[in-house]
């Protein structure tokens, strides 16, 4: 009989490595207590969309969800903390910030929020002190200028 070599099997495929940092893990079994049931689902909804979403569909989700969180009797007399990690280069955070973002002010709703401006985004700060960037060493470099400008003017968003 012929000798049919069996080949082997491919290589297991090695991890792959994070893109972004590692924050704060919030899910959709997280609880806000301050919040009622209904939009205790709201929320767990839209964490569990954002979970399997893509960047555009976040911002068609983000803000209506500040809005309805916003307009609520629990959230009336508080404001929402909303802090943005963005890249400066990225083409994605640069549409989601001109685009999505600034319906909060041109709807009046900045009075409601305490927003926090971060640019910093998928940066690394090596052990040696180096950073790197997604976006290169450009990026970096206007991370640094626009984290200076927010530490300088901190409620040129209000």
């Amino acid at each position: 009989p012929a000798n049919r070599s069996r080949a082997s099997p491919p290589p297991s495929p090695t991890p792959r490595k994070e893109k972004h940092l590692s924050r704060h893990r919030i899910d959709s079994s997280t609880r806000i207590p301050s919040l009622d049931l209904k939009q205790q689902w709201l929320v767990g909804f839209l964490l569990r969309r954002h979970a399997m979403a893509s960047l555009p569909l976040l911002r068609q989700v983000l803000v209506p969800a500040l809005v309805l969180l916003c307009l609520s009797p629990a959230c009336a007399a508080r404001r929402v903390s909303v802090a943005v990690y963005y890249e400066t280069l990225c083409p994605f955070c640069s549409g989601f910030v001109v685009n999505d973002l600034a319906r909060i002010f041109r709807n009046g709703l900045s009075s409601n929020v305490d927003l926090r401006l971060v640019p910093f985004g998928n940066g690394r700060v090596s052990p040696d002190g180096s950073m790197s960037c997604q976006h290169g060493e450009d990026e970096c470099q206007l991370n640094a200028i626009e984290a200076c400008v927010i530490s300088v003017w901190p409620d040129a968003v209000n």
